[in-house]
């Protein structure tokens, strides 16, 4: 997360929030596009195919933002890669979902949207500095990787199961922390605070599909 001491935290102003939102929206509709046109575009660029390839991709965009974050209209094309790159990604988990049935995609965005639009609300009304909460789902997060890899290992269904809900739960709580955190961007961030809640919505929404699917198959 972005974070400097130079920076004043003062309360986050209207225009500001409404770019990060509507920038927000922005990559949903990339997404849209992107996951309903994903065969044609992974026809036309193979390489995508390779998940290490898209991971690379993905990693010098996400570490690299703070190098043409401010700079327009730079920030906005590689923003727009990013989004693309993340739904590319899970194509297939799409695709899966999709054969068993395709109400669970549908499901899996309404919940999603619900989930954030629940953070949005707590953060709205919350007097709470949320900022005391990152270092426990960095450590969340670091565990639930461990238990995940692991599970790849020796699987378990429950296992996997759980390790699901736990990743519903942890971005949801990511949300609410993005979204209580943009009032310490400068202005001209708007790009990168888009990016990082944009991120924990995109994860937040695979967690829940993939939850979905493993329900159906039990």
């Amino acid at each position: 997360m972005f974070q400097n001491t130079q920076i004043q935290q003062n309360v986050l102003s209207s225009p500001f929030m409404l770019k990060v939102f509507w920038l927000v929206w922005y990559a949903m509709w990339i997404s849209a596009v992107t996951a309903y046109l994903s065969p044609e575009i992974l026809s036309a660029v193979p390489f995508l195919w390779n998940p290490i390839i898209s991971l690379i991709l993905l990693l010098w965009i996400i570490f690299t933002q703070k190098f043409w974050a401010t700079k327009e209209p730079l920030n906005l094309i590689i923003f727009t890669i990013l989004a693309w790159l993340l739904w590319i990604s899970i194509s297939p988990l799409i695709w899966m979902a999709m054969a068993i049935d395709p109400a669970l995609v549908f499901k899996a965005f309404t919940a999603t949207a619900c989930l954030s639009f629940a953070a949005w609300i707590y953060w709205a009304t919350t007097k709470k500095d949320l900022s005391w909460i990152w270092w426990f789902i960095t450590m969340a997060l670091i565990w639930m990787i461990i238990v995940w890899i692991l599970n790849m290992i020796w699987p378990s269904s429950t296992v996997s199961m759980l390790v699901s809900w736990f990743w519903v739960i942890l971005f949801s709580v990511f949300i609410a922390y993005d979204i209580n955190t943009l009032k310490n961007y400068p202005e001209n961030m708007a790009v990168m605070a888009a990016i990082w809640l944009y991120l924990s919505i995109f994860n937040l929404f695979q967690s829940i599909l993939s939850l979905l699917i493993q329900m159906n198959d039990d």
